[in-house]
């Protein structure tokens, strides 16, 4: 590839890479502190990305997605500093783990549908991180309990903090542990399991762990991302997932190993156009 076409792409990628941004500062900053000649350059650059207006979204989704796009940022500048160090989720920059965690909690609303008119009384949050899932979780069922189990302290330790500051901590327990040595049982009547953070190996094992700690009809829930159809979106994507230090599990990979241990899974969501697909079983 000549030089002259290497910069022809890297225009191209800045391009995307503004409009991201574009996307995260008309977010994020207060209306009436933008210049106005900034602001319809901004409104300009979304409505070319294919994103003409932002009124629906309340101001909740508004900072929701703000956050979501800094922490991306900072992640993807990760790739260029830390390039050369070993697979694992060890960031301890507070954006990019508020990030991550602000992201986790859409899936919750997801989550319910799955669970339907079940009752809720207890629930497991695998990988917990900073503990925002698990906020929405005691948030969405009320008369639950939830526990929130990591191994990465430096988010734990933003989770204890957010815990507290929603009022939850009676009823939210945020735990370092490996859930690898999970021993509880008939407990949770849900489970979230994020796959794209563990491996294969470990990953069979957890399953494991949380079915065997599952209410007899608790619905176990792994998430897996689906496979994108743009080639650009799907190579990114595994990149995350290699950094992060998980694998590339796909639907059927994830629902193969779920019956290499004795649970009947499918794909929970097909219909959905959510990226993240969620299979599991109810525990029979």
């Amino acid at each position: 590839m000549s030089i002259d076409e290497v910069f022809a792409a890297y225009r191209n990628l800045r391009s995307r890479t503004e409009a991201f941004a574009a996307l995260g500062a008309r977010l994020g900053a207060p209306e009436g502190l933008i210049d106005p000649a900034v602001r319809e350059a901004l409104d300009d650059v979304l409505a070319a990305a294919g994103i003409p207006n932002l009124g629906e979204l309340t101001s909740q989704q508004r900072a929701m997605i703000a956050e979501m796009v800094s922490s991306s940022f900072r992640q993807a500048g990760s790739i260029i500093e830390e390039v050369t160090a070993k697979p694992g989720w060890e960031h301890t920059d507070p954006e990019i783990l508020d990030g991550q965690g602000r992201a986790s909690t859409n899936l919750i609303p997801h989550i319910a549908d799955l669970v339907g008119a079940a009752q809720m009384r207890s629930f497991l949050d695998v990988g917990t991180g900073v503990g925002l899932l698990a906020i929405a979780a005691a948030q969405r069922w009320p008369d639950a309990t939830v526990v929130g189990i990591d191994m990465w302290e430096p988010a734990l330790e933003r989770a204890r903090e957010n815990v507290a500051a929603a009022g939850l901590v009676d009823r939210v327990e945020i735990r370092h542990q490996d859930i690898s040595n999970l021993d509880e049982s008939d407990r949770y009547d849900c489970a979230f399991i994020p796959a794209v953070f563990l491996p294969v190996t470990v990953l069979a094992t957890v399953v494991a762990r949380v079915v065997d700690a599952m209410r007899l009809g608790g619905l176990a829930c792994i998430a897996v991302f689906r496979e994108p159809q743009d080639p650009l979106i799907a190579a990114t994507q595994a990149l995350r997932v290699v950094r992060d230090c998980g694998a590339a599990h796909s639907i059927d990979s994830v629902i193969e190993l779920c019956r290499s241990v004795g649970i009947d899974a499918t794909l929970l969501n097909p219909g959905s156009t959510l990226p993240v697909a969620f299979v599991g079983a109810r525990v029979a």
